[in-house]
């Protein structure tokens, strides 16, 4: 998965793990990713990161280019579904793997500064002949009626503040320490880990 991955390095789940290859069982890995995938959506609805922490509201100007439809109740990282629909999982025999390879979710994930130098642009616009102004909005493509004007773009830095969605919380761990206890007590003679 190219767009972002996090590491899990921790030592109950790891040992718990190690006890079940230890007694010739079978590390339930593809439940284990099955809850972290469930875990990281219920993220996206929560709009908080692991631990309840919540994301970063939409900036003011980020919600003024929204359709007026979206700009009601914004979704934060789901405005199209695109980074919450592509979500997976891989298990193998001894890792999870839980991302997406969407480009942008490393920047969702961690946060990015974008610098953007001056420049010059040209805009077009429509010269409204009954109020004798041009109009607010801009006109994407060339037209017929639009007065092309030369504009300076100052240097500006676009800020894309980190909202974590993926994550080992509390509440992973205790869940993939259930399922590893529910694999321990299907092997006959080993007990499992919960006491």
């Amino acid at each position: 998965m190219a767009g972002v991955s996090i590491t899990v390095d921790d030592a109950a789940v790891i040992s718990a793990l190690d006890r079940i290859i230890q007694a010739g069982g079978e590390p339930p890995m593809d439940k284990i990713g099955s809850h972290l995938l469930f875990s990281t959506q219920r993220r996206f609805e929560a709009q908080a990161g692991p631990g309840g922490v919540p994301w970063q509201r939409h900036a003011r100007s980020t919600l003024a280019k929204m359709p007026a439809a979206r700009r009601a109740a914004p979704q934060l990282l789901r405005n199209r579904g695109r980074l919450y629909d592509s979500m997976v999982y891989e298990a193998t025999a001894d890792t999870v793997e839980v991302g997406t390879n969407v480009k942008t979710a490393r920047a969702h994930q961690l946060g990015v500064d974008i610098e953007r130098p001056a420049r010059t642009q040209t805009i077009y616009r429509k010269f409204n002949a009954k109020t004798g102004k041009f109009d607010p909005k801009f006109i994407k493509r060339k037209r017929k009626q639009a007065v092309a004007t030369e504009v300076a773009v100052g240097a500006h830095v676009i800020r894309i503040p980190a909202r974590p969605f993926l994550g080992f919380d509390d509440d992973d761990r205790r869940e993939v320490l259930a399922i590893v206890d529910d694999a321990l007590r299907e092997i006959p003679g080993v007990e499992g880990v919960s006491p």
